[in-house]
């Protein structure tokens, strides 16, 4: 079970009760060290620990990424005043060197650039009615100077009542040699302080090793509980579907107490839409708008609310085939070397073949602002049957007013582009660029007779390396026309291992944007109801339970669309994007 949702998120507010019975030893305080991410020592930016980067898991940055180096441990306890009565909404703090003993410091100091980069370094909890709290970290690693240890902070009711720090038993040999810890040794209070942690398994069968230790803050505290504001884990999704298919928003979160949820759309509230979703069965043009969902945490008498990041929904009504048409295809990539290539493919309906522009682009991406470009791209074109039927190096000047005729930008006078046009035959082709060393590589295809409606493209795809950043693979189509058109698009890694391909992305998501920059539609994990859709459009399977993405778009004719196909956390790999006509 994810820690993150045995946790009850609530806060209290708190006050001292003076002139009580102390039953219990408190927990000692020790020095916060030069460590604390919020200290005035700091040059780095606190804004990294925020949102699932300032949870209670300090092994993953996020629960997406590569589980940090290092021994893993599940920390426990309570959070009990002086008379044992257990604090609630208490807040517990916690940070710690890495498994090489390196903290999250300034750049430049304490070996920094040698970090585990997927080590979150720190974390916080609440603690719940019970006063309990939990946290997955590392036995942290040694530096020069100290024992192991763990740094804490205890804040209640706005205020820190605690700082100290978790060591463990059996490095006591080392005790009075540590400054730390030598003073409660003397004290008679360290054992207070350390943790004797045991073997064990998490709820994935891992093994870790499992700790447990009670904090105690001097005197005693009345808690009354006040919710907090819930986290929304998953946020609902953009979409954009033809008039009478059906649409779901869905959202999930977390909360203390008792979670309501409101949807709205465009701002206002929408009357009855009460539940964790919300079901368009048969939206129309009107339905069109921004939705947001509002969900409130009860406890007791005390509410607080998050509303989440807005789902666009276009709504477009589909019309006939032949009042639009897929004119243009664009595909950026990076291009890991000069052994790397980017490949285009266009599945052709015609008769007497269809004309096309295809260009490989890279210097003249240095012009439009794109740095890292390939200095010198070549393109080939290969039919269905895989016969090459086509090259080119350097685009000829003579092209200039095909580029200009087809919408085309104008490549830089005399640069190393590639560009040529050739008429393929029903069935198509594709279209593969290389470039003489990494970079980032352009390639196009225009539709050069659309005016012919009996010959069209019927399917775009493109097969390249995915990184991070600005080495994403970044897709465009045009759509020439009036109406709607209903498209299939797919990003896919997982799947393509049928084929005998490796290095795949093992987790691709989809986002597609208008041409404004507005986000409309995205998948993450393909639907298995999209199944007889691939069929009958001549697509190949997913496998089933894959992480490939997928999804099927109504858009409007006339303008013009990008597609990013990127890796779920910081997962890299090839992957292929296509784009469907759908009847």
């Amino acid at each position: 079970m994810n820690l993150r949702l045995l946790l009850l998120r609530i806060s209290a507010a708190a006050f001292l009760v003076p002139g009580a019975a102390l039953a219990l030893t408190p927990t000692p305080s020790t020095t916060e060290g030069p460590y604390y991410p919020f200290n005035s020592g700091q040059t780095l930016s606190t804004a990294w620990f925020t949102g699932e980067a300032a949870d209670n898991d300090l092994t993953r940055i996020y629960s997406t990424s590569t589980q940090c180096r290092g021994t893993i441990m599940l920390l426990s306890g309570t959070l009990v005043d002086s008379n044992g009565t257990p604090i609630a909404g208490g807040e517990i703090e916690l940070w710690e060197a890495d498994n090489g003993g390196i903290y999250y410091y300034v750049a430049g100091t304490n070996n920094y650039a040698a970090r585990d980069t997927n080590f979150q370094f720190y974390g916080k909890t609440t603690t719940d009615s019970a006063g309990a709290w939990s946290f997955r970290c590392i036995k942290p690693g040694l530096y020069t100077g100290r024992i192991r240890h763990l740094h804490y902070k205890v804040n209640v009711g706005g205020s820190t009542k605690l700082t100290s720090q978790f060591m463990f038993a059996e490095d006591s040999a080392s005790f009075s040699g540590d400054n730390v810890a030598s003073p409660l040794v003397a004290a008679g209070t360290m054992s207070l302080t350390t943790l004797s942690p045991v073997s064990g398994t998490d709820s994935a069968g891992n093994a870790v090793i499992i700790a447990t230790k009670q904090v105690v803050l001097s005197g005693t505290y009345a808690t009354t509980p006040t919710a907090e504001a819930p986290l929304i884990t998953t946020a609902p999704t953009a979409a954009a579907v033809g008039t009478g298919e059906s649409v779901t928003f869905a959202v999930a979160a977390t909360g203390s107490g008792a979670l309501s949820y409101q949807w709205r759309k465009d701002g206002v509230a929408i009357s009855g839409a009460t539940s964790s979703s919300y079901t368009l069965a048969s939206p129309t043009p009107s339905s069109s708008g921004s939705y947001t969902i509002v969900v409130t945490n009860t406890v007791g008498t005390s509410t607080a609310s998050t509303t989440s990041s807005a789902a666009p929904l276009l709504v477009t009504t589909p019309t006939a085939l032949s009042t639009h048409a897929l004119i243009n295809l664009s595909t950026r990539a990076y291009l890991q070397s000069s052994s790397s290539v980017l490949i285009a493919g266009f599945t052709v309906q015609t008769a007497d073949g269809k004309k096309t522009l295809v260009r490989a682009v890279g210097p003249t991406l240095s012009t439009l602002g794109v740095t890292g470009a390939v200095a010198d791209p070549s393109l080939e074109i290969y039919n269905a049957a895989g016969t090459r039927i086509a090259t080119n190096d350097s685009w000829s000047s003579s092209l200039a007013s095909t580029f200009s005729s087809l919408g085309a930008f104008a490549l830089d006078a005399g640069s190393k582009d590639a560009a040529l046009t050739v008429t393929l035959p029903n069935g198509g082709g594709t279209a593969q660029v290389r470039g003489n060393a990494a970079g980032i590589a352009l390639v196009e295809a225009y539709d050069a007779d659309s005016a012919t409606p009996s010959s069209r493209l019927t399917n775009l795809s493109a097969r390249a390396y995915v990184g991070t950043g600005s080495n994403v693979l970044v897709a465009g189509f045009v759509i020439q026309g009036t109406g709607g058109k209903r498209i299939l698009i797919r990003g896919i890694g997982p799947s393509l291992s049928t084929f005998g391909l490796t290095g795949l992305l093992a987790d691709p998501k989809l986002e597609v944007y208008n041409a404004a920059g507005t986000k409309i539609a995205e998948n993450n994990d393909w639907s298995s109801a999209l199944a007889t859709t691939f069929s009958s459009l001549g697509a190949f399977s997913l496998t089933a339970g894959s992480k490939d993405a997928a999804l099927l778009v109504t858009l409007p004719a006339g303008a013009s669309y990008t597609v990013i196909v990127a890796g779920v956390g910081t997962s890299t790999g090839e992957a292929l994007v296509e784009f469907y006509e759908v009847p």
